[in-house]
């Protein structure tokens, strides 16, 4: 069926059903009845419960046009104009055009499913702009986003990395050779790069460049011994150094908190089977592990298990109501604004 049959249909419904007669009558009967015994009660509460069905049925449908009718009717409509603290003007942003901004100039682009703060000395372009997907790519600069929507809709696409929204703010920072690194305000940000994607929470970056795509996501307050130590470990296995890998990975546990195991989450996840034990031993030693967690089910990388474990950790050591939880920012720049709640990215299979 067409869509415009689709929506005629669901315009012809009534927006309420009467019933051909008073029902209440029988209702009280049935309840008098079911005081002295269930027989002749049965038949009238039977009667009752399927009205009642229907009645659901018809707010279902009712439900589902209001959805329908919401989903047509949304605009996907850009604007773009010069940034201001307060509403201002802006012409359209139609797909296929590039704005790019000098070093003195930011400019705001806006549509139905949140703003997108454009910096001086960036490039972005619009993609596509519809119902189900929104894409900006960006060449070089950095952005600012505030997005409201359900998760995937917003992307932006770098030489480097596609940035997905997850229902969240960010900033997006990126050099003329593709390396950047991605802060997260609130929600959630999947990184993708070849075929694999790093979820990075509220609070937490990733930094990332075009040949070997995101870096481990990092809390903004972990201990800078430790920043630096997950920098080092990674650049170690990428050189194949065992013994710089070994030293570093040696400081990142002895620094590590509850909330780090984030970091040591994606690094585990390219860490040679001999140090996966130890990164198990860091996730219990710091307290994240559920209890009667099997630790070897992680080291043997079994899917069902790891899935299951990082829902867990996402839910509770990677979960920071302290950066998110504060006064209200509604009169605030949107560069200055911090809060959003947060989205679950989902399961590391999808």
């Amino acid at each position: 069926m067409k869509d415009q049959e689709l929506e005629h249909h669901l315009r012809a419904l009534p927006e309420a059903i009467q019933p051909d007669r008073d029902l209440w009558p029988d209702i009280e009967k049935a309840i008098a009845s079911d005081t002295s015994g269930r027989t002749t009660a049965e038949p009238a509460r039977v009667y009752f419960l399927r009205a009642a069905a229907a009645a659901a049925v018809v707010v279902c449908v009712a439900l589902a046009a209001a959805w329908l009718f919401g989903q047509r009717t949304a605009t996907t409509r850009w604007s773009v104009g010069p940034y201001t603290t307060g509403p201002a003007d802006g012409r359209s942003f139609v797909v296929g055009e590039r704005v790019q901004t000098d070093a003195s100039t930011r400019l705001l682009a806006t549509t139905d499913i949140g703003e997108v703060l454009v910096e001086p000395n960036t490039t972005i372009e619009l993609r596509e702009a519809n119902d189900d997907r929104q894409v900006l790519s960006m060449q070089h600069g950095q952005i600012y986003a505030r997005i409201v929507a359900p998760p995937r809709v917003f992307v932006v696409e770098t030489p480097s990395v596609t940035a997905i929204d997850l229902g969240c703010e960010y900033r997006l920072d990126l050099d003329s050779t593709g390396t950047g690194i991605l802060d997260v305000v609130s929600g959630w940000v999947a990184l993708e790069h070849s075929g694999r994607e790093w979820f990075v929470p509220a609070g937490a970056s990733a930094a990332f460049d075009g040949d070997r795509g995101p870096a481990a996501p990092v809390f903004s307050d972990a201990e800078p011994g430790f920043t630096q130590a997950a920098s080092r470990y990674r650049e170690a296995l990428i050189v194949n150094d065992a013994d710089a890998a070994t030293s570093a990975l040696e400081q990142l546990l002895r620094s590590a908190r509850s909330f780090d195991s984030l970091t040591l989450w994606y690094l585990a996840i390219d860490a040679p089977a001999s140090h996966r034990s130890r990164f198990a031993d860091a996730f219990d030693a710091t307290g994240v592990l559920p209890e009667g967690f099997d630790k070897s089910r992680f080291v043997e990388e079994q899917p069902a298990a790891m899935d299951w474990l990082r829902l867990h950790l996402e839910e509770t050591a990677w979960f920071r109501p302290d950066l998110f939880f504060g006064q209200d920012e509604s009169t605030l720049p949107l560069n200055k604004r911090k809060r959003i709640k947060p989205a679950r990215p989902g399961r590391i299979s999808e």
